[in-house]
């Protein structure tokens, strides 16, 4: 007797054929419009990122020129001539001993 109460129960919650289509149907938009959705805000994220990407490497070759022509500048200076000035200034000084 449960069996068929049950049975019977379950013949008049069974969805029709024309609901069961529909909703696959909404499934099947919704899942694309899905992926569509994804696909796009991927793409957006990469344009996004590419020009964080440009503008963070433009700046670091600034940065890395600069440095360099630093360097270049220290390597350029002639430091015989700090050595130079450096014994004038010791010789100046013995004098100036010498002399008080």
């Amino acid at each position: 007797m449960e069996m068929y109460e049950h049975l019977a129960e379950a013949a008049q919650e069974k969805p029709d054929e024309a609901q069961v289509n529909q909703i696959y149907d909404q499934f099947k938009k919704k899942s694309a419009d899905l992926r569509t959705a994804l696909k796009d805000k991927f793409k957006e994220m990469r344009q996004i990122l590419k020009v964080q990407e440009q503008t963070t490497e433009a700046i670091l070759k600034k940065n890395l020129n600069h440095i360099e022509n630093e360097l270049k500048n220290l390597k350029s200076i002639d430091y015989k001539m700090f050595d130079d000035a450096d014994k004038w200034l010791k010789n100046a000084n013995v004098k100036l001993e010498n002399f008080r």
